[in-house]
């Protein structure tokens, strides 16, 4: 019997970090300061009172987190397109051994769309589907129109849920 195999579709994962790779609830459970502060002024704690250093040692250096996502990643184009400050989200990278994947840093999540069309373009990436998995997909929600007719693409956008860093609650396809 003759089986004949169907074209492969080729598929460009986009992944966040935070919350998604790597859950933050942990950190924000346990640091007074944070859980006692809005999210605005996460960074001037982080970087002025507790230090990347202190959070990077206490928070992500040899921890365990799911890998279900990474393995997607890793078996597909792939970048880890992310927000917020630069130089922490690549020390967050180095440190959880994960220089292998492009990491992309945006300043805010508003951003991300139009820096995955500039990504696209200048690297001149044709694709079957983008696969986007984020902890908080709204920006791509409210954008999927207008990025799949800028991209030719199709694009599939999944909401992720962690259960802190043992497993995901929900990796779910938006409809």
């Amino acid at each position: 019997m003759l089986v004949m195999k169907g074209k492969k579709e080729k598929v460009f994962i986009m992944a966040d970090f935070d919350d998604t790779i790597f859950a933050r609830k942990n950190q924000l459970s346990k640091e007074k300061l944070l859980r006692e502060n809005r999210w605005d002024a996460w960074t001037k704690i982080m970087k002025e009172v507790l230090g990347f250093d202190y959070m990077l040692k206490k928070y992500y250096k040899n921890k365990k987190f799911p890998k279900k996502i990474l393995n997607k990643i890793r078996n597909n184009d792939w970048i880890v397109l992310t927000a917020w400050d630069k130089k922490y989200q690549l020390l967050k990278q180095k440190v959880c051994k994960l220089e292998d994947i492009e990491f992309i840093v945006v300043d805010k999540a508003e951003q991300k769309p139009e820096r995955l069309i500039e990504y696209f373009k200048k690297n001149n990436i044709k694709t079957d589907l983008i696969e986007i998995y984020e902890d908080r997909p709204n920006y791509f929600i409210e954008n999927k129109s207008y990025l799949e007719k800028k991209l030719n693409t199709k694009i599939d956008i999944y909401y992720v849920e962690m259960d802190w860093n043992r497993w995901y609650k929900k990796i779910e396809l938006v409809k």
